[in-house]
């Protein structure tokens, strides 16, 4: 996933956690480029 503060692509993820009752999913991912994190959100789209 591309690193919205330095655009690399090579982000990890750090932890993932089930939200919004299991319909989404929250994942925190850190950037080996830059050390910065950042939260994504993933859902189903219907």
């Amino acid at each position: 996933m591309l690193c919205p503060f330095c655009n690399k692509e090579d982000s990890r993820v750090i932890d993932s956690r089930a939200v919004d009752d299991g319909r989404a999913i929250r994942r925190r991912r850190g950037c080996p480029h830059c050390g910065k994190r950042f939260t994504t959100f993933e859902t189903v789209e219907q």
